[in-house]
């Protein structure tokens, strides 16, 4: 369940963030506005045993939001945007669902624009762990 509980962490850090868009979540049904919204993805890694035992895990992975805006229109304020869940999730920020505590300690990385018809979508980057006792 710790996987599930970092996700809700995450969520619930983005719902936290103002102004509000439009939000495609993962295996949500999403039709999406003719203005900025974005998307959401849970890329989780590898897991790290830290002990002989087993009795302790590493669980990390990236936290992918990707601001979409009507391209030829919505440059700016897509970067705007992806800066300002940049900031939201500056380190060191710990998020705690139930027993799970997800650290962020590194600046969220935005990624090159591209072009993704009709939309310009900007890719900011979350990494995030939690150590996970087992």
């Amino acid at each position: 369940m710790s996987i599930a509980a970092i996700q809700s962490a995450l969520e619930k850090r983005l719902l936290a963030l103002s102004p509000q868009l439009p939000t495609a979540w993962e295996n949500v049904t999403f039709t999406p506005p003719s203005s900025m919204w974005q998307r959401v993805n849970h890329l989780i890694n590898a897991p790290r045993d830290l002990a002989l035992e087993r009795t302790l895990r590493l669980d990390r992975g990236i936290f992918q939001v990707t601001v979409h805006a009507p391209i030829n229109t919505g440059r700016l304020a897509a970067m705007q945007r992806a800066e300002l869940i940049r900031d939201h999730f500056a380190p060191v920020l710990m998020l705690t669902e139930g027993a799970v505590r997800v650290d962020i300690v590194d600046t969220p990385r935005i990624a090159s624009p591209m072009a993704d018809e009709p939309w310009w979508a900007v890719p900011v980057s979350v990494y995030w762990s939690a150590f996970i006792a087992t």
